[in-house]
This record gives C-alpha cells, structure tokens and sequence, in this order.
C-alpha cells in the first residue's frame, strides 16, 4: 500500500494451540519454507489521538536492530492520516525517508542462508 515504508495491511489473531495451527496450514497443503524467531519488544505510544505499536526488532542472521511502528486505519479514507501520524513519529525519532526498507524479514533471513524467497510470511 505505501511503497517507501512496506506497508501492507495485516489481519492477526490469538492462537491458543500453536500445534494446532500448524496442523491446519499442513492440512490445507502448505508446507514450512523458512522457520526462524523475531525478538520484538513493542511500546505504545500516542500521537495526535492515534495510538501507534512501535516495536524493536532483532532477527537472527541479521545485523542491526529494526523499528517497525503501526497503527489501525479503519478504511482507505484513513489511511493517509494513520501513515502521516506514524512518518511524523519516525521523523521525531530521526528516522528518514532513506531510512525505510520495503523488505521482509523472511527475504532477508532467506537470502543470508541462501534459502531463495521466503514469500510474504514475515515481517
């Protein structure tokens, strides 16, 4: 949705039973490609009435550490308002346009182990 930063929409839930669910994506015929862990630690924070997630990254294989930051846009007339508060806060935290990557965590972990692409499972 927005090119420079990578933004797509994301659909989450709980998972009770992560056995469970991996049960149902093996049922459904689709089988692992990549399998490794983030290490996040998220902090809320608040900006212009909009409440933003934004979280530290570390993944293994990779160097640095990554700051992703979100919020909800309820619709395509919200968006350009939630993207302009979360590109406010990045700009506070001396974060430039230069600074954002569209690439995926799993493309990223794919290509040091020389695996291929690892799809759209990751961010």
């Amino acid at each position: 949705m927005d090119g420079p930063s990578g933004s797509t929409p994301e659909h989450e839930t709980a998972v009770a039973d992560a056995g469970a669910a991996h049960g149902i994506a093996r049922g459904l015929g689709y089988l692992p490609r990549l399998a490794f862990e983030k290490r996040c630690r998220n902090y809320a924070v608040e900006r212009d009435g909009r409440r933003l997630l934004a979280t530290l990254v570390r993944a293994p294989g990779l160097d640095g550490v990554y700051l992703e930051v979100e919020t909800a846009a309820e619709g395509s007339g919200e968006l350009a308002p939630a993207l302009a508060v979360v590109r406010g806060l990045m700009a506070e935290l001396g974060i430039e346009d230069g600074d954002f990557t569209p690439e995926l965590y799993t493309d990223a972990v794919a290509a040091r182990r020389g695996a291929g692409g690892g799809g759209r499972t990751g961010r």
